[in-house]
């Protein structure tokens, strides 16, 4: 069943505060993940293929193929870890361009940041 109008617009309402309350945890909440199983199942055939690779490197004494073999054993540790920062050209809010300069600091400027926070200047 469709929502009606008032539905939708209160929709909206509680979307736009949502971006405002929490840009960073909204961004997360839109970017499209592959599920988790389907990551760690991929990880780990390319892993296999990796060593099989590397095995056949060794056995035919090629370390260009053991190269090859290393390069897809590093894929398959990459496909594990989360995606970072592909969420934030996706958000059409306006804040979370202020979020992506908050990123682009430094770790001691943050820290000083805190820092200054802290001691209330």
């Amino acid at each position: 069943m469709p929502l009606s109008e008032h539905e939708q617009r209160l929709l909206e309402q509680m979307e736009r505060a949502f971006y405002e309350e929490d840009p960073q945890f909204a961004s997360s909440m839109q970017q499209p993940r592959v599920p988790l199983g389907r990551r760690v199942v991929l990880s780990v055939v390319l892993a296999v293929a990796g060593l099989a690779v590397i095995v056949a490197a060794l056995a035919s004494r090629m370390p260009v193929l053991g190269v090859v073999g290393f390069a897809l054993l590093l894929v398959a540790g990459s496909r594990l870890l989360p995606a970072r920062g592909a969420g934030a050209s996706a958000v059409a809010d306006p804040s979370s361009q202020s979020q992506a300069a908050r990123q682009r600091r430094t770790m001691s400027q943050r820290f000083e940041d805190r820092w200054n926070r802290r001691r209330g200047e």
